[in-house]
């Protein structure tokens, strides 16, 4: 007997859980989050992020193997990765005559958010 494959659009499982897929042991995004009381927005997320396993089949729905229900029942969700906060860049000149002594020190211009200047437009600018 041929190995039935699953056309999968996206995600990723193991093949323990992708034949519990295939036997009908596994739950939607929706089922998850009313479970484990969450928003399917956040499930989602979760899901796309790949936190939580799961596939989507081509043209189908999400879906979460029995086995990581029931990891994430016991283990919990994974913690979201913090981001490492950057210190402030400063320029720093140096006068190479003086023997490298710091002559002036300057923060770094941020761009603007917008690349054109509207501050003239109806009086707002400086006069």
């Amino acid at each position: 007997m041929a190995e039935e494959k699953v056309p999968v659009e996206k995600g990723e499982v193991s093949p323990v859980q992708m034949e519990e897929i295939k036997a009908g042991e596994f739950y939607t995004i929706q089922e998850i989050a009313n479970k484990l009381r969450f928003s399917e927005a956040w499930i989602t997320y979760l899901v796309q992020d790949g936190r939580i396993k799961g596939i989507k089949p081509i043209g189908g729905r999400w879906r979460i193997p029995r086995s990581e229900y029931e990891r994430l029942t016991t283990q919990g969700i994974p913690p979201l990765p913090r981001e490492k906060i950057r210190p402030a860049v400063t320029e720093i000149e140096v006068d190479e005559k003086l023997g490298g002594i710091i002559t002036e020190e300057k923060p770094k211009k941020k761009k603007p958010a917008f690349p054109l200047d509207f501050s003239n437009l109806f009086g707002g600018g400086k006069e």
